[in-house]
């Protein structure tokens, strides 16, 4: 199991890395297949209409850029004045407030006046891998928080490095030199950790 700060989550990871992107962990905010709600739509509706806009599946900038305008609809909308126009402060205090729902997921921030205000204390992140959609592709899985998982954790253990890489540029093979004298390819395995080692790992993320 390989993990990484930031490439995995993103839903165009395998197009860039090919099946090397297997059993790739990474911490992520959001994915497609959780299911949220917030002021203006549901998760199902945005990774639609988002679909429809732009031919591919969001990432979590995305989910995390709507869920703010939502934030700002929802906290506009809960602070109106008698002629219609904006209370800047009215809606900073409300955001400074508030514990609501996105479609990022839950929001709730430390208040004015504490050392952390403005820190988010509400959102979790989630551990996600690639793992084989059992029809040649990949799919991302949630791993982790237990209650969230759909998956277990896949492994991949390299008892022999095989190349020919055939996901780099010809020039980056060639730079690496070549491995083709080692014949073994990976062999994957699925399981649980064992306890100790999900205790040290659970609490990292």
């Amino acid at each position: 199991m390989v993990n990484l700060s930031l490439g995995p989550a993103d839903p165009r990871f395998p197009q860039d890395v090919g099946d090397l992107a297997r059993c790739m962990t990474a911490a992520a905010s959001w994915i497609p297949a959780v299911r949220t709600s917030g002021h203006i739509a549901d998760s199902e509706t945005f990774v639609q209409r988002y679909r429809q806009a732009h031919g591919s599946d969001p990432g979590y900038h995305a989910a995390g850029g709507f869920g703010a305008v939502e934030l700002l609809a929802e906290a506009i909308e809960a602070t109106p004045t008698a002629t219609g126009a904006l209370d800047a402060g009215a809606v900073r205090d409300y955001l400074f407030s508030a514990s609501t729902e996105t479609v990022l997921g839950p929001y709730g921030v430390y208040s004015l006046g504490t050392k952390e205000a403005g820190g988010q204390r509400a959102l979790t992140a989630l551990q996600v891998q690639w793992q084989d959609d059992a029809s040649g592709g990949l799919v991302q899985r949630i791993i982790h928080p237990e209650a969230a998982a759909d998956a277990e954790p896949c492994f991949l253990r390299q008892e022999a490095w095989e190349d020919p890489r055939p996901h780099l540029r010809p020039e980056t093979t060639a730079a690496l030199g070549s491995r083709s004298d080692r014949s073994s390819p990976c062999r994957r395995e699925r399981g649980r950790l064992p306890d100790s080692d999900l205790r040290g790992w659970r609490s990292t993320t």
